[in-house]
C-alpha cells in the first residue's frame, strides 16, 4: 500500500532533509518545504526512512486521497487529449487569420502533440512559448496554457493583445505528454507522472522533464534518477523520447525569445539553474529573471490573494535535464517553470478540484501578459 507521508528531520541524530532528496531511494516526492518533505512511499520505504533517523507522519493513504479528489465528475471537468485537440482546432478555425494549429510531433503511442501558433504571419523574430503537461498527473498545467491561448485568440481585436499579435507570435503547447495524460485518466492511475516508454527492466516510463539535453544525466539522485522504475527516470540518453524531441525541434526552428512551462503543484515561480545550487553566472541575466519572477508573483497575488514563491529552481531541489535549464542553457532565453495551485496535498495536491481551474487561470493571466509585454 502506498501512503503519503510528511517526513521531517527533527532529532539531532537524523540526517538533513537535503540528504533525503539526494539519495536514490525511488521515492515519489510531492512537495519540499524548509522543514519537511511530502512524499508518497510504500510502507517498507517509510520503515527504511525511520531507520535512517527521519520522522514520518502519515498524511493520507493514496487510495483515500484518490477517492476524495479523483471523482468521475472531477475527471470529466478536465481536457482529454481528444477534447483538447477539438478545442484547439475550434480556436484556430475561429480566427484563421491569426491562429494556426500545428502538429509538432508524435508521442510514443503515436498521439499528435499540438501547438497553437497565434500571430499575424509576418515571420517575426519575436516569439514566445507557453507549455503544459510534461508530467501526466498535473492536469491543471494543461488548462492554464489552453485558456491563455483561448484568451489571446478571443481578444485579438483589442489592445494590448492585438498589438502583440502584430509584433510577434505566441505559441501554446498545452499537452507535451499526451500518452501519460491519457493513462492517468482513471482513478487507479490518476497519479501517473511519466510518459509510457517500455523500459528494458519491464517498468514503464521516462520523465520528460528530466530528458532534455542540457546537463542531462549529471545527477543520480531521488529527483533525477537513473533507475527506470523510479518516477524521475531520466531516460537512456538525452532526448531519447519523441515528446522531448518535438519540443527540441520546435524551439530550434522558431528560436523563441522566452519560455514559460506550467506544472503543479506548490505555487512557485522557478528560474534556472535546477542542476546546481550555483546561480546563473551572468548577473544581468540573473537580475532580469529574478525581477521578472518577483513581478509575476505580485501580479498573481493581486488577483485572488494567492502567494506564489519566486526562487531559483535548485532551491526547491536539484534536477538535471529539465526544460528551462535547457532553454536557458542552450539558447540563453528567459525561462520559467510556474508551479500552479494548490499549495498543499490537503487541498488536492496534483488533483486540483475543477472549480479551481478558472481562478488558477485568472491569477496567472496578468503574469503571462506581463511576460509577453516584456519579451515582445
Amino acid at each position: 500500500m502506498n501512503i503519503v507521508y510528511t517526513v521531517r528531520s527533527d532529532s539531532p541524530q537524523a540526517p538533513p532533509l537535503a540528504r533525503l532528496i539526494d539519495l536514490p531511494l525511488g521515492l515519489d516526492i510531492w512537495q519540499v518545504k524548509a522543514d519537511h518533505v511530502v512524499l508518497r512511499a510504500a510502507e517498507e520505504q517509510a520503515t527504511r526512512l525511520r531507520q535512517m533517523g527521519y520522522t514520518t507522519e502519515e498524511v493520507v493513504e493514496t487510495e483515500t486521497h484518490l477517492a476524495t479528489f479523483a471523482t468521475a465528475e472531477a475527471i470529466a471537468a478536465y481536457h482529454s487529449a481528444e477534447t483538447l485537440e477539438q478545442d484547439l482546432r475550434q480556436l484556430s478555425e475561429s480566427q484563421p487569420e491569426i491562429a494556426e494549429l500545428q502538429e509538432i510531433g508524435r508521442s510514443l503511442e503515436n498521439r499528435p502533440i499540438w501547438a497553437l501558433r497565434i500571430g499575424e504571419r509576418r515571420g517575426s523574430e519575436h516569439k514566445l512559448l507557453f507549455m503544459g503537461c510534461h508530467h501526466a498527473r498535473e492536469w491543471v498545467s494543461v488548462e492554464v496554457p489552453y485558456l491563455l491561448g483561448e484568451h489571446l485568440v478571443k481578444n485579438a481585436g483589442q489592445a494590448p493583445v492585438g498589438d502583440w499579435l502584430q509584433r510577434g507570435e505566441i505559441w501554446v503547447a498545452p499537452m507535451v505528454n499526451p500518452d501519460g495524460h491519457e493513462f492517468s485518466r482513471s482513478p487507479e492511475t490518476r497519479l501517473w507522472r511519466k510518459n509510457r516508454r517500455p523500459n528494458p527492466d519491464g517498468s514503464i516510463g521516462v520523465d520528460p522533464n528530466r530528458n532534455y539535453g542540457y546537463m542531462w544525466g549529471t545527477l543520480n539522485i531521488n529527483t533525477s534518477s537513473h533507475v527506470p522504475s523510479d518516477p524521475t527516470y531520466v531516460g537512456p540518453r538525452a532526448f531519447s523520447e519523441p515528446e522531448t524531441q518535438a519540443v527540441r525541434n520546435l524551439v530550434a526552428r522558431e528560436l523563441f525569445r522566452g519560455v514559460i512551462t506550467y506544472h503543479s503543484f506548490s505555487q512557485l515561480i522557478l528560474y534556472p539553474w535546477g542542476y546546481t545550487l550555483e546561480p546563473i553566472p551572468d548577473s544581468s541575466d540573473l537580475s532580469t529573471m529574478a525581477k521578472l519572477a518577483k513581478r509575476m508573483q505580485q501580479l498573481i497575488h493581486g488577483v485572488h490573494g494567492k502567494t506564489y514563491t519566486p526562487q531559483q529552481s535548485s532551491q526547491l531541489y536539484l534536477t538535471a535535464g529539465d526544460t528551462t535549464d535547457w532553454t536557458f542553457g542552450e539558447y540563453g532565453i528567459p525561462s520559467f517553470t510556474i508551479e500552479l495551485r494548490p499549495d498543499s496535498i490537503q487541498n488536492g495536491g496534483f488533483i486540483l478540484p475543477p472549480e479551481q481551474i478558472q481562478p488558477t487561470f485568472e491569477e496567472n493571466l496578468p503574469a503571462a501578459m506581463e511576460f509577453i509585454e516584456r519579451i515582445l
